[in-house]
């Protein structure tokens, strides 16, 4: 991904469960999703219930956050990470950390309606102008697919389709989009850079 500007989002579940880190670059106008971060068995504690990787299991075992740290703070020193949006419900400890001793560009990102009504009609808006690009990782398109939308005062925004779907993944990559071209719009031109003065018809 070279020095293209990235934007990663940490997503957490139910009961502190860590649930996906999502990257996202945009290049040329179009958002490459730059991965998801799986879970390793190291990672994650015993699951009696079964594997809560697969988006159709509901997660029931508790993460090593210290090992979600390490792989986020190893991602930032390869790639040029200009933000991280975490739910701060599941990861304030670990946003402190990352901010405080890491000092790397961590903010939250509260999931209520305004806010991810605005990421989900973003997403929205780019994948119907066929900007959005991902590799094809299987959970990550399993948990797009496993994602619909609810109205809410402020719009819509997304919901499981059916209650046992995981979601995370695909609520992770809405923020990522919208954190990235809120970043796009703010490097657009500004008047320091037109003068104010823009010719019409010539």
């Amino acid at each position: 991904m070279g020095a293209e500007a990235v934007e990663f989002v940490v997503d957490g579940g139910e009961e502190g469960v860590f649930a996906g880190v999502v990257g996202v670059e945009l290049l040329a106008g179009v958002h490459l999703v730059a991965g998801l971060v799986e879970l390793g068995p190291g990672a994650v504690d015993a699951d009696p219930v079964g594997d809560h990787r697969s988006s159709r299991c509901a997660p029931a075992a508790h993460v090593d956050h210290e090992a979600v740290e390490a792989k986020i703070v190893e991602l930032c020193g390869s790639y040029n990470v200009v933000r991280i949006g975490c739910d701060p419900n599941y990861f304030t400890r670990s946003m402190l950390r990352l901010e405080h001793e890491f000092r790397l560009p961590v903010e939250e990102f509260p999931q209520e309606n305004k806010r991810m009504s605005a990421a989900a009609m973003t997403l929205y808006d780019v994948l119907q102008e066929k900007r959005l690009v991902h590799s094809g990782d299987r959970e990550l398109t399993e948990q797009l697919l496993n994602a619909g939308v609810k109205p809410t005062p402020h719009g819509w925004r997304l919901t499981k389709v059916e209650e046992d779907g995981k979601i995370d993944a695909a609520v992770a990559a809405a923020i990522a989009v919208y954190l990235a071209e809120a970043e796009a719009r703010a490097f657009g031109p500004s008047f320091a850079d037109t003068g104010g003065v823009w010719t019409i018809g010539g």
